[in-house]
């Protein structure tokens, strides 16, 4: 049953999908949009045009808010879910890819794949209000259920940065798989999933030592 949550995980970061409720959000970077789809029945019920080959994506606990990181266009996307909307485009630098929101619906961090940085947006007014420096090409990005703490995959580096959210600073990091892609706490806070698209695992981390503490092959 592990292997297969983790497995499902992976599988979840790497497609670009979040879900809040009974309703999944999913980026299409070939058609350009982002669809958001009833678990009930299986059904697409909007399609909302994005641009810039839309790749990550966070929602607030309600659902009403999603956001879209555009690596090719360098723009994070705020959407009404209700309404179907952009309501605000952000301008970024680099290349925005990684992407979580804090459970109380702001800020938004955003890892700059290039940069080998960590944006913390204010999506109401748009300003970038903090910048982290990470490891190397930061892709992935979680935020603990109390939003004390952030972390990111930096892939080129074969790490995560464990970063302190009132801060922003990298209390430290641990090594984890090869390529890092993908990055998830545990429901407890207590550890963190990475997906390693390089050596095709899962590695478990212990955010107390800060030491992977299991590796789970996958395909």
């Amino acid at each position: 049953m592990k292997r297969a949550a983790l497995a499902a995980l992976a599988l979840a970061v790497l497609a670009g999908q979040a879900q809040a409720g009974d309703t999944a959000f999913v980026t299409n970077q070939s058609s350009d949009n982002l669809s958001i789809v009833d678990l009930e029945t299986m059904a697409v019920t909007k399609t909302i045009p994005i641009g810039g080959k839309p790749a990550g994506i966070a929602v607030t606990k309600d659902g009403r808010r999603a956001f879209v990181t555009s690596p090719d266009s360098t723009e994070l996307s705020v959407v009404d879910t209700g309404s179907g909307e952009v309501v605000r485009r952000i301008k970024l630098a680099g290349g925005p890819l990684g992407i979580a929101v804090h459970p109380s619906g702001a800020p938004v961090y955003v890892a700059d794949w290039y940069e080998h940085e960590l944006f913390v947006v204010d999506p109401e007014t748009g300003e970038i209000t903090g910048r982290v420096e990470v490891g190397q090409s930061p892709s992935g990005v979680a935020v603990s259920a109390d939003g004390k703490t952030i972390v990111t995959a930096d892939r080129d580096s074969n790490q995560i940065s464990i970063i302190d959210a009132a801060t922003l600073t990298v209390t430290g990091t641990a090594v984890v798989g090869e390529r890092p892609f993908g990055v998830s706490f545990s429901a407890d806070g207590r550890q963190v999933y990475t997906a390693d698209v390089g050596s095709d695992s899962v590695t478990v981390v212990d955010l107390a030592s800060r030491k992977a503490v299991g590796t789970v092959k996958v395909g």
